[in-house]
């Protein structure tokens, strides 16, 4: 984090302005900003201090004490948006606050549309032997079906996990 200036370069570039230095000149020989030369002028005229600002206190975090139930609820229904997972905690805060939670608890937004199904053993051996099959069958004998009337897309494409798992 940057340092504030000292009071002694406040005291000597407000003495130069004092002098009749413009703000550019003064600027340009003690090596700082045009614009904090014009805001140390200002905030002298208008307050009459003309020290380093104290740091500022952040706002606690919004769902602090949410923690745990954001976490239950995550891991319950991975599935839900941010307005979703605001409106089950009950909470009225931002949806970027809720965000912010669920990055600090390790959560990640990621795509679902993958059958877990796929990776267990009997189902990579019935995919392998159904693939091993097909070039033995005669094109004729195939009957195809449509199914350009069903809507997949209803589906949620997206889900929350922690880093480094899948959702």
């Amino acid at each position: 984090m940057p340092r504030a200036y000292s009071m002694d370069l406040r005291e000597r570039v407000l003495a130069a302005c004092d002098a009749g230095g413009a703000s550019r000149v003064v600027a340009r020989q003690y090596q700082v900003s045009r614009a904090w030369v014009d805001r140390l002028k200002q905030r002298r005229r208008e307050t009459g201090e003309i020290g380093p600002r104290p740091p500022r206190r952040f706002k606690p975090q919004a769902l602090a004490g949410q923690r745990e139930q954001l976490r239950a609820l995550v891991a319950t229904q991975p599935d839900l948006t941010l307005a979703e997972l605001r409106a089950t905690l009950g909470v009225s805060c931002s949806l970027m606050a809720v965000w912010r939670a669920l990055r600090r608890l390790g959560l990640t937004r990621k795509k679902v549309l993958y059958a877990q199904e796929q990776r267990r053993p009997e189902v990579v051996s019935a995919r392998q032997r159904w693939r091993a099959m097909q070039p033995s069958w005669a094109a004729s004998r195939l009957v195809f079906i449509d199914e350009s009337g069903f809507a997949t897309n209803l589906t949620r494409r997206m889900g929350w996990a922690p880093r480094g798992q899948r959702c």
